[in-house]
C-alpha cells in the first residue's frame, strides 16, 4: 500500500521551528521595549538612560554622557544603586556648569558626578567600584540643593539596572587631601587674597554701614559702579574652598542658583568655626566688582566678588531640616547624619 504522506503543518518538526521562531520574536519585542521603557513614578515618569562615555577629569570627578527617550529638559539623577550604600537616595550629579540639575538635550546629557557622593566611603581607595543609578525624570521640581530624592522614583530606579564607576589614584588622592587643614586653593586669585586679609583688620564694624539695597541684579551689571560699596546679602553655600589664608566661597542669593557671588575672607573672622556647603549664611563685606573662575568643565564664569568682613553662619543642620521639612523621614536619620558626617571628616579629619 501506497503510503500517504502528511502535510507539513502536521509534522512534529514544524511545529518545533513555530515555537522557536516565536520565543525569538518575544525576546526582540521585550528587549526592544527594554531598551526604551519608562515607568510612571506618582506624578513623575523616569526614563532609562544609557552610558555612552565614562571619563575622570582635572576636577577628580566622573564626566558622564549618555542618550536617553526622555522628553528636553528632563533632569538626570544620579544615586547609589544599592540600598545598602549610606548615600543610597541622595543625589550625586550635577550640570557641567556646575551647582544645578543636569539636564536632557535632544536625547543626550553630560552629567558630572561625584566620588565623595556616590561611594560608600568619606575615603575611597583607588579602585573602589560603586554601583550607580543614572535616570532621567520629568516634572521633577526639587532644588538640586534638596539633596533627597523623591521615595517614588528610588522605587523604579532599580528597574534600569546599574552603571560600576571604578575609583582612580588621583581622585583618592585628592579627596584624601580635602581633609588637610593645609590644603591651599588654587582658584583664589592673589588680588582676592590680599583683599580678604586686609578685611581681617581692626576698623570697627557696624552693620547699618552695610547697603541692603543692591539687588544681585545691579550688582552683577554694574560691577565697577558699586565696586567698593559695603553690601549684605544672604544666601546658600554652593561650594568651600578652604586656605591657611584665605576661605573663598559660592553663595546662591536667596537661594538662587543663577545668582552667584563669590565670597572671600579671612579665616579668622570665625573665630575657629567652619562653614559648610548648604550652610544658609549672611555675610557683610565689600564689592571688588568681578571675578573669573572655572568650573567643572573648564568654562570661565564671571561673577560679582566680594570680600567679607563679618559672616552670620546658620548651620548645615538648619538647612536640612528647613529645606527638605516635607520630605525629611525621621527612619532614614541615620543618612542625614551620615551626610553632615562626610562634610564634618572632609573639614577635621
Amino acid at each position: 500500500m501506497k503510503k500517504i504522506n502528511k502535510s507539513f503543518y502536521k509534522q512534529w518538526w514544524f511545529w518545533l521551528v513555530l515555537v522557536a521562531l516565536a520565543v525569538i520574536a518575544l525576546l526582540t519585542v521585550f528587549t526592544m521595549v527594554k531598551n526604551s521603557e519608562s515607568y510612571q513614578a506618582g506624578k513623575y515618569r523616569v526614563y532609562q538612560t544609557k552610558i555612552t562615555s565614562v571619563k575622570s577629569n582635572s576636577y577628580y570627578t566622573w564626566l558622564l554622557k549618555g542618550t536617553t527617550s526622555a522628553p528636553n529638559g528632563s533632569k538626570i539623577i544620579v544615586t547609589p544603586y544599592s540600598q545598602s550604600n549610606l548615600n543610597y537616595g541622595f543625589t550625586a550629579g550635577e550640570s557641567v556648569a556646575g551647582a544645578g540639575w543636569a539636564k536632557v538635550s535632544n536625547g543626550k546629557f553630560s552629567v558630572v558626578v561625584d566620588p565623595i557622593g556616590i561611594t560608600n566611603s568619606v575615603d575611597p581607595k583607588s579602585g573602589d567600584k560603586t554601583k550607580t543609578s543614572i535616570l532621567a525624570v520629568t516634572n521633577y521640581q526639587k532644588k538640586w540643593t534638596s539633596p533627597e530624592i523623591s521615595k517614588n522614583i528610588l522605587k523604579k530606579a532599580g528597574k534600569f539596572g546599574y552603571t560600576t564607576l571604578v575609583v582612580n589614584g588621583a581622585m583618592s588622592r585628592y579627596i584624601k587631601s580635602l581633609s588637610s587643614k593645609k590644603k591651599t586653593t588654587s582658584s583664589s586669585s592673589s588680588s582676592s587674597s590680599t583683599a580678604a586679609s586686609s578685611s581681617s583688620s581692626t576698623e570697627a564694624f557696624s552693620s547699618a554701614d552695610y547697603r541692603s539695597d543692591i539687588t544681585y541684579d545691579s550688582l552683577a551689571r554694574n560691577p565697577d559702579q558699586y565696586k567698593g560699596q559695603k553690601v549684605v546679602y544672604t544666601g546658600e553655600v554652593v561650594q568651600v574652598l578652604e586656605g591657611d589664608d584665605e576661605t573663598d566661597l559660592r553663595v546662591a542669593i536667596n537661594g538662587d542658583y543663577d545668582d552667584i557671588v563669590y565670597v572671600a575672607f579671612d579665616p579668622s573672622i570665625m573665630n575657629g568655626s567652619h562653614i559648610l556647603e548648604n550652610d544658609k549664611i549672611q555675610f557683610y563685606g565689600k564689592s571688588k566688582g568681578d571675578y573669573t573662575y572655572k568650573v567643572t568643565s573648564g568654562t570661565k564664569i564671571t561673577v560679582p566678588l566680594v570680600i567679607a568682613k563679618k559672616i552670620n553662619d546658620q548651620g548645615l543642620l538648619l538647612m536640612i531640616m528647613v529645606n527638605d521639612m516635607e520630605t525629611l523621614d525621621f527612619s532614614r536619620a541615620p543618612h542625614q547624619l551620615q551626610r553632615l558626617r562626610r562634610h564634618l571628616q572632609r573639614l577635621f579629619l
